[in-house]
């Protein structure tokens, strides 16, 4: 359980860099690749700040818990009035109180070496944070109107080529870097013996996530569910309000009397690749929304890769080459109905493409890609 800290305490271990990381998606029991990322900085020494969206309150109050009696790994909470309207029609007004907000944060926390941005829409300037250096990761599309703040950064760090396009005509420093996994996903995913594998007579598809996301496409996987009586289709997440959000019960409500459906709570990171493995098959079929989805990328494929079998997904840019053919198979980009017969022929010969060759090629992909790897890689890029 996460304990309070007292500020002098706190403030008193500063043995390395100290690292503000801000995320749009708070800390808890579920982890996406913000909260990956500050368990891997911390374990390469540098104390972390991990920065929750804002929570509204009537006073300020500003809250640092440590999830983690043995880690230097700190939660910051802090209330601020995020109003929408000002931060979509009154820009001037709403960056000089998201300043007022950041510097009643400062104020709380050690001398920041560097700030490490997740959040896409409340920050327009990074240059309030003076004497850090400032790393802007971007996961999600950005809105045209906040590409600017990449100007302000020292880096600017992209998911996929597609988001990374749109910074194209700047003049910042720019990356891609892909998704990645945790140092206890790859441990897991290598432990699993890949070469005596037999499709079962009742396939398994595996889907793992915030079920509540708006992005998921339910009517193409409610059409896959339906057309497939005897296949067993199990799905982890949390599917109400969690430390992730929650948008939308449309994918649990038009599923759960399916007798052939089976909904199970969140994985707690440190055992998703030991529960997911005997998988035979993994789903992921999301519709482009913008501003919020682009069908560039999706943090959740190597999760699945990592346990060597096949997934069947709507299009996903960074993976459309013809060299990841054997990793995945896709709908075509804009074609999320022609989904359910890609399914159909994969579920159809399910041991053609889970091949001890074909399943170790997914494994080595997934498992080149750490979170630790990424950090370090940013880090250096950062003071170049």
């Amino acid at each position: 359980m996460p304990f309070m800290l007292p500020e002098k305490e706190h403030k008193k271990m500063k043995a390395g860099k100290t690292i503000l990381l801000i995320s749009p998606q708070a800390w808890g029991p579920v982890f996406v690749s913000k909260h990956h990322y500050a368990i891997a900085l911390e374990q390469l020494g540098y104390n972390i700040y991990f920065l929750n969206p804002p929570n509204k309150n009537d006073k300020p109050v500003i809250e640092i818990t440590k999830p983690y009696e043995n880690k230097n790994l700190f939660v910051v909470a802090a209330s601020f009035s995020d109003n929408l309207f000002l931060r979509y029609h009154a820009n001037i007004i709403y960056a000089v109180l998201v300043k007022a907000w950041i510097k009643r944060v400062l104020k709380k926390l050690p001398a920041i070496d560097i700030v490490w941005c997740f959040e896409t829409n409340i920050f327009r300037d990074l240059s309030i944070f003076k004497k850090s250096k400032r790393i802007f990761h971007v996961v999600d599309p950005v809105n045209e109107k906040l590409t600017g703040v990449a100007k302000t950064a020292d880096l600017t760090v992209c998911i996929s080529n597609r988001i990374l396009k749109q910074f194209d005509g700047m003049q910042v420093k720019k990356i891609f870097i892909n998704h990645a996994l945790s140092a206890i996903a790859i441990q897991q995913s290598k432990a699993i013996d890949l070469t005596n594998y037999r499709p079962p007579a009742r396939p398994r598809v595996g889907y793992i996530g915030n079920l509540s996301r708006a992005i998921i496409d339910t009517r193409v996987i409610q059409a896959i569910v339906l057309d497939n009586p005897a296949i067993d289709f199990h799905f982890w997440g949390p599917g109400t309000e969690s430390n992730l959000g929650g948008e939308t019960l449309i994918l649990i409500e038009s599923l759960q009397h399916l007798k052939n459906v089976f909904f199970h709570p969140p994985i707690p990171s440190a055992e998703l690749i030991d529960t997911i493995r005997d998988m035979d098959i993994f789903l992921l079929a999301y519709k482009n929304i913008e501003g919020v989805y682009d069908g560039s990328n999706s943090h959740k494929l190597l999760e699945y890769l990592a346990t060597g079998k096949v997934v069947v997904a709507t299009y996903i840019d960074q993976y459309s080459a013809a060299t990841f053919y054997s990793l995945l198979q896709m709908s075509r980009d804009g074609e999320n109905d022609k989904l359910p017969a890609v399914f159909k022929s994969v579920a159809g010969d399910i041991a053609f493409w889970n091949t001890s060759d074909n399943m170790q090629k997914r494994r080595d992909f997934a498992t080149g890609q750490s979170y630790t790897t990424n950090a370090t890689r940013i880090l250096a890029l950062s003071d170049e």
